[in-house]
């Protein structure tokens, strides 16, 4: 597009740029009107909203009058040279005028812990899955925060959809980088686990086929060592090991059944003691007998918990289908 920007800037004389709400066409649209010619150097464009045609005389009116009325403005043409939506040069005086002016208005960078991008993939490698991870696109993304009816889609774990740095977490501000009618959006990732999520959840618990215990086995590897006329031998124990968010990690371990022969796994959830909500009383002493501490995880902990119990075992599997569905009783 910075092409065409600049073939318009260089060769035509733009008088305005109109950009049109969705009540007048499905996707969103904006309307240049230019003269074939070159501008001036110190030209200027006219700029405006137009939510519906009864707004089409007063922009006219302000556009005649060069009289600046709500959402219309001038721009100087080398303005537009990287971005040419309206949107985009709105003054913030339109932007804040409903803003309480009590209300302190801070910089994002002041707010903001660390920035990232989404990943993804295209072509023949972007599939989607019956259940799994849900996905989030541009489209799910409303004013009112995080809308999946709108379109749902989900993620097979483990697939080349599924993007460890991609995954949100909760306080997470989710801005909309591109796209036409979507750019500029902006969505909070909230702490609350809803029903709808709950039961994406239980369907990707229900989709699980394979298991960690099936899977993999305790080895025995004999060595040449003695000891005291013993031979040595070791167990080779595997173990699922993943980190999660603030140092948290969770780990599924294949250990011999205490009661009876064979194997069984154990979920072992790894908390550092300064996540903990009383980690300033703790740090540096000894527990005392009987005492409580508590810990609060976020969504995407708990998600991560529940499918490390579905993978590790059919029996596992059933036991985390048993509680979701009481929860979701």
């Amino acid at each position: 597009m910075q092409l065409v920007r600049d073939y318009i800037i260089t060769n035509l004389k733009p008088l305005a740029i109109i950009s049109l709400s969705r009540r007048f066409f499905p996707a969103k649209t904006s309307v240049l009107i230019a003269l074939k010619e070159k501008a001036p150097p110190d030209w200027h464009v006219f700029l405006a909203i137009a939510d519906n045609e009864a707004d089409f005389n007063d922009l006219l009116d302000a556009y005649k009058t060069r009289v600046e009325k709500d959402f219309t403005f001038w721009k100087p043409l080398y303005a537009l040279q990287e971005n040419m939506s309206v949107e985009f040069h709105l003054p913030m005086a339109d932007v804040l005028g409903e803003i309480d002016p009590h209300i302190p208005l801070i910089p994002l960078s002041h707010l903001l812990k660390s920035i990232r991008t989404g990943r993804t993939e295209y072509g023949a490698r972007r599939q989607f899955a019956p259940s799994g991870i849900r996905w989030i696109g541009a489209s799910t993304i409303t004013p009112l925060g995080l809308d999946f009816s709108r379109v749902e889609r989900f993620i097979q774990p483990s697939s080349p959809m599924d993007k460890r740095s991609a995954y949100t977490q909760v306080r997470d501000v989710l801005f909309v980088r591109v796209g036409v009618g979507c750019a500029g959006r902006v969505a909070v990732v909230l702490g609350v686990i809803g029903k709808r999520s709950l039961e994406d959840l239980k369907r990707g618990v229900l989709s699980q086929q394979v298991f960690f215990v099936d899977e993999y086995e305790i080895r025995r590897t004999a060595t040449k060592q003695v000891f005291q006329g013993f031979k040595i031998i070791y167990k080779r124990h595997p173990i699922l090991h993943k980190e999660l968010e603030n140092n948290v990690i969770i780990e599924v371990e294949l250990k011999p059944k205490q009661r009876a022969v064979g194997s069984q796994p154990m979920i072992y959830l790894l908390i550092p003691m300064s996540n903990l909500l009383e980690s300033d009383d703790l740090i540096g002493r000894t527990a005392n007998r009987n005492e409580v501490v508590r810990w609060r995880p976020s969504p995407s902990v708990f998600f991560e918990v529940v499918r490390a119990f579905a993978i590790a075992s059919p029996k596992h599997r059933e036991d985390m289908l048993m509680i979701l569905e009481k929860v979701l009783e």
